[in-house]
């Protein structure tokens, strides 16, 4: 049988095509390691039975050639994937140093608010990290955490525009007054609608001052139409508050702003939401 010539060149064509296929599934050096040995082996075969320099010499200088442009083709093979790799990576560097440089930038917003509105110091980094307690503890998933964190810390930017004798006022405000104040929601749509990237944080900043019952500003929405994450922000922006002090008054004990905040609930604050969020506090050492 290994004496048949068609045997022989039935051989050649079943080995020789594992050769040009081995460039695209095996490492270069390998690659060409398959492909030699499969050259050496048919060259062998076709000296054993005479045909190597009577009929066969061709078709041995082929496979030699084809081993050869086999590794050739490899090793480029892997220089390109290997240059593909350090691109996507380089790009993976980049993409993050960017979103370090967005983060750090919505952070130095929330600053210079607090900085100017000195009677909030410390209430944006404590509602955003208790906000995000609240958005895990209600599935929601990666991107969309990403977004209600920089929701929370830009909640009140709209407060930038607000004038400083109605922001700092230590009393109430008047009716006027209290319609200046609310129209820091609408400032804050104004000033970052325009950027794309934070489009989808904009439900906090635009809507945390919604009630449940739609008494609240500024588009009296009500129930689910205010959006689940500005309905949580709603509970943690009132408890935070009144659970520190302020110019105008002391802050509650927490047991009070508990049975503040479990009034309300239906009324302002959305019930389910309520009930998750107080069994999380009542678990805090």
């Amino acid at each position: 049988m290994l004496s048949d010539m068609k045997f022989i060149e039935y051989t050649m064509v079943i080995f020789a095509l594992p050769i040009g296929m081995s460039s695209f599934i095996i490492r270069p050096s390998s690659s060409f390691l398959f492909a030699a040995m499969v050259t050496i082996f048919y060259t062998i075969a076709s000296i054993n039975v005479g045909y190597a320099w009577e009929y066969n010499f061709t078709a041995i200088l082929a496979l030699f050639a084809l081993a050869f442009m086999t590794w050739v083709t490899a090793h480029q093979l892997e220089n390109t994937i290997q240059q593909n790799d350090d691109l996507v990576h380089n790009l993976k560097h980049i993409n993050q140093s960017i979103q370090q440089a967005y983060e750090s930038t919505l952070e130095g917003w929330s600053r210079a608010l607090e900085v100017r509105d000195r009677e909030t110091e410390g209430h944006t980094q404590r509602v955003t990290e208790l906000t995000m307690r609240m958005a895990r503890l209600m599935n929601f998933n990666e991107e969309q955490l990403r977004h209600i964190h920089r929701g929370a810390l830009l909640h009140d930017i709209g407060k930038l525009g607000i004038p400083d004798d109605i922001l700092h006022k230590p009393g109430p405000l008047t009716e006027q007054e209290l319609r200046v104040m609310q129209t820091h929601t609408q400032i804050a749509y104004d000033l970052l609608s325009p950027i794309d990237y934070l489009q989808p944080a904009l439900n906090i900043p635009s809507y945390h001052h919604e009630k449940w019952d739609g008494t609240g500003y500024p588009h009296k929405l009500k129930d689910e139409a205010i959006p689940l994450e500005a309905r949580i922000f709603a509970i943690i922006d009132v408890y935070d508050a009144l659970s520190h002090d302020r110019p105008y008054r002391k802050a509650w004990p927490k047991q009070k702003v508990i049975e503040y905040i479990l009034a309300e609930s239906g009324k302002h604050f959305d019930p389910k939401v309520v009930e998750i969020f107080i069994k999380e506090i009542q678990n805090e050492n």
